[in-house]
Formats: structure tokens, sequence, C-alpha cells
């Protein structure tokens, strides 16, 4: 029961980013604040049950929509995906670098799965 578990919470993470995104953004229910790359990755960590990636990926993933200079001012279907792919996710991996040289990347600190299993079950 607990790999269903897993991607039964990492549905409901998913589905709620993107809620509080799209809130946070003004955009309506048909807009989506990630780009095709971006929900690509968080759909595969949400499909294999990877709690702690998904909730990392997404949490560095706001991060860069909130300060990375290209990323805040360029949201999907504001152009071309083919034109807007590389100089975000160039930008993406300089901040990952910046975050990793200052000890602070998302995806190298331990998370508890257990913790958020439990949140998720309380409610």
């Amino acid at each position: 029961h607990r790999p269903a578990l897993r991607k039964m919470l990492c549905h409901s993470v998913l589905v709620q980013f993107m809620q509080d995104r799209r809130q946070a953004l003004g955009l309506n229910a048909g807009q989506t604040p990630l780009w095709l790359w971006e929900a690509k990755r968080a759909q595969d960590h949400s499909a294999a049950g990877h709690v702690s990636s998904l909730v990392k990926y997404l949490a560095e993933t706001e991060l860069h929509m909130a300060i990375g200079p290209e990323r805040r001012t360029t949201f999907p279907g504001s152009m071309p995906m083919a034109w807007a792919a590389k100089p975000l996710k160039t930008e993406r991996r300089r901040l990952e670098e910046h975050w990793e040289s200052m000890g602070e990347r998302l995806r190298a600190k331990r998370l508890e799965e257990d913790v958020f299993i439990r949140a998720f079950l309380d409610g």
C-alpha cells in the first residue's frame, strides 16, 4: 500500500502547488504556471511516487520563479517554448550551482518522507 500512498501524496502535492502558483500569479484555471519541461519533471517525480524529490523540485522551481530574473518575467505561453527553454534552463542551472556552492541546495538536503506522509494522512 505504501507505493500507492506515495503516488496519491505526490499527486496531491502537485495539484496544490499548481493551484497555489496560479493564485499567486493571478492566472486562471486554464493557465499553467509551469513550462512544459518543468511540468514533465514534476509529473515524472509524482508518477514514480518520489515524495521527497517532488517536494524539493517544486520548492526549487518556486524559488526560480521568484528570484530568477528571466523566469519571474517569462510565463508559459508568453513566448514560444523553443525561445524560452534555453535561457530559462541556463538560468536555473546557474541558480542550482549557486545554491550548491552555498550549501543551500535542497536536492542535497535529506527530507524525511514519513513527515510528509503523516501530514498528508492527518489532513
